[in-house]
């Protein structure tokens, strides 16, 4: 792809983003009742003060718990947070709160052993022993830092 081709494709995509209409296909829920909520309160789990919803428990609190929508997704997620990674500005929680049911969120260096995990990854193995090798996948030179048992 030649640089011209890149600027294009780049203005092309910026274009996109200020597009008014973006969204036109999309049936979106108002969300003006945010704006209504004034202050702070407590999450009903851990006490703690919040204004819409709980970055510790992964949950809503009660006064919009009824209007976020909830999804079933058809696997699961887990997410592995960096330990220095600010809760409550992480978008890790928004993944939770609307698929409660099928997203974990752990903190590194705390989460599951995936090495003995099957997955549709390289080889069979887990997504997470594709990453330690560090090195762009190459099907054709590629050797697993372990070897998986597959079935």
């Amino acid at each position: 792809m030649t640089n011209e081709e890149v600027r294009r494709l780049e203005s092309t995509r910026r274009r996109g983003l200020k597009d008014e209409n973006a969204f036109s296909g999309l049936h979106i829920q108002n969300s003006d009742f945010l704006n209504d909520i004034n202050g702070r309160s407590p999450c009903v789990r851990c006490g703690k003060s919040r204004k819409y919803f709980c970055y510790t428990c992964y949950i809503p609190l009660p006064i919009i718990a009824d209007k976020i929508p909830t999804v079933k997704l058809p696997f699961q997620i887990d997410i592995l947070k960096h330990p220095k990674e600010i809760d409550g500005k992480s978008t890790a929680v928004h993944a939770a709160l609307m698929a409660p049911d099928h997203v974990n969120i752990y903190t590194y260096p705390n989460f599951p052993d995936y090495s003995t995990q099957h997955g549709i990854t390289p080889h069979n193995m887990g997504l997470y022993s594709s990453f330690r090798t560090r090195r762009p996948y190459n099907p054709k030179t590629y050797t697993p830092i372990s070897n998986p048992t597959t079935h």
